[in-house]
């Protein structure tokens, strides 16, 4: 087995890999914690609210891209009277609407629309970190619909870019991604681990039914060097068939470890009616997974990350729908943004915070529990932890060769506390480690372990 190779990587347990023997210890997915209401959307042209997306703005601050749609609009996904809207924040939490004067609705500027047209109704941007990126191009983005038969639509994703995020053109005149059924937020990010562009997109897997419709919403993806030519999308491989609907993606590499994908898709249960007066069937909440590849993806927990929780607004039809993109806070944690009381006079996003890294831990309760990694290359630096233990509890580890087993040394420093960054002193000396294979164990009472490191 060939060992990981750290560096000076952070490494988290989202996914299993860091934790190939444990015997007293388990994996724990940790909940985020709801936040403020960042923006309510209630002018005349973004009654309903739709997918929303949060980025770096490229000067230390944050825009905020939502689609909206005016009451006298039809619902449909081809509904040219669609837009996108946007708002800027100096610090993730206070968003504000300007006055841009871009795009006249119902004969006025006056509003915050940058763009206009069916392809809003998905139109999702990214801040594009390719070091060969066009100035022109900074931002990148892609929107599109399905095909619609009945009305001659041509389906499709459409490639978009902008210089400043806020004046965009379109790339081309031709979807640039043709093979799925689009009507969810699909979305892209350029991936500095494999120098190419991904794209997360919707497909209806269909479970041995007879016609799409009939099978499951489910996520694919295709990767491109250029944004314009794409491969042929792959589907996401969870190891087992595709047995519930994932009403989108929110793919995004996590920041810090980005050799890590992670993904909180909204789970749909369409056959659920909580509200008995409400129109439309369904209910949802937000599951959370992870990957190393962007196609093999591990689910180890099939609990919500996210519950429509007390507010009987939120157990209405497509909320709770987690939108694109993490900020990270001034303390290290990170916020995503969510959206709440669909179709409801007050639509608003809300902020979620989540502990930096804080996704899933080692974990252990007052039983004490151990844990080891799979082989790791050594290739040098100080062991620190992401950590949380109560008053009485601790984290103790050591290191060994990788096909070594050895007792935990009577001297292992016992480390309690709470901290995103401490330094873990193994004791000893590290030099016969260099170039090596090797394995960290960990012992752990009442104490939780995020994600750890080798710093130089």
């Amino acid at each position: 087995m060939e060992p990981v190779r750290m560096g000076n990587r952070i490494e988290l347990f989202v996914d299993g890999a860091m934790a190939e023997r444990m015997d007293g210890a388990y994996l724990k997915m940790h909940k985020p914690e709801p936040k403020e209401t960042v923006l309510v959307t209630n002018d005349t042209w973004e009654r309903e609210l739709g997918y929303t997306t949060v980025i770096s703005n490229g000067a230390g601050g944050y825009f905020l891209y939502y689609r909206g749609q005016g009451e006298s609009l039809s619902g449909k996904d081809e509904d040219t009277g669609q837009v996108t809207c946007l708002c800027r924040s100096a610090d993730g939490v206070k968003f504000e609407r300007e006055n841009l004067g871009l795009v006249p609705y119902m004969g006025s500027k006056q509003n915050n629309i940058i763009l206009k047209g069916a392809n809003s109704t998905n139109f999702t941007p990214f801040l594009d970190t390719n070091p060969d990126c066009r100035p022109d191009q900074k931002f990148k983005a892609i929107g599109g619909i399905m095909s619609n038969e009945n009305n001659g639509v041509k389906g499709g994703l459409y490639a978009y870019a902008s210089p400043d995020g806020i004046a965009w053109k379109m790339i081309g005149d031709s979807p640039v991604v043709t093979d799925g059924l689009f009507d969810s937020q699909n979305l892209a990010f350029y991936d500095a681990n494999i120098n190419k562009y991904r794209c997360y997109s919707r497909y209806w897997d269909e479970g041995g039914a007879s016609s799409y419709f009939g099978g499951f919403r489910a996520i694919q993806s295709c990767v491109s060097d250029d944004f314009t030519n794409w491969s042929k999308p792959a589907h996401n491989d969870y190891g087992e068939p595709v047995t519930e609907h994932f009403y989108t993606n929110g793919v995004v590499p996590c920041p810090g470890a980005d050799h890590i994908l992670l993904s909180f898709p909204k789970r749909f249960n369409q056959e659920r009616k909580k509200v008995s007066d409400w129109k439309e069937i369904g209910i949802s909440d937000a599951v959370f997974m992870a990957s190393r590849d962007g196609v093999k993806w591990k689910r180890l927990f099939k609990e919500s990350w996210l519950r429509p929780g007390p507010d009987i607004h939120n157990w209405t039809d497509r909320n709770m729908l987690i939108g694109s993109g993490i900020v990270v806070m001034p303390d290290e944690s990170f916020s995503l943004y969510y959206t709440e009381h669909n179709r409801i006079p007050d639509n608003r996003i809300r902020r979620l915070s989540v502990r930096k890294h804080g996704f899933v831990s080692l974990s252990a309760g007052w039983g004490t529990g151990r844990a080891s990694t799979p082989p790791l290359l050594y290739e040098g630096g100080g062991l620190r932890f992401n950590y949380s233990t109560s008053a009485a509890g601790y984290i103790k580890a050591w290191m060994s060769l990788a096909d070594e087993t050895p007792d935990m040394p009577a001297d292992a420093c016992e480390l309690y506390g709470d901290a995103v960054d401490e330094s873990y002193p193994l004791g000893g000396s590290m030099e016969k480690y260099a170039g090596r294979a090797v394995r960290l164990h960990f012992e752990l009472k009442d104490a939780d372990l995020f994600s750890f490191v080798f710093k130089k």
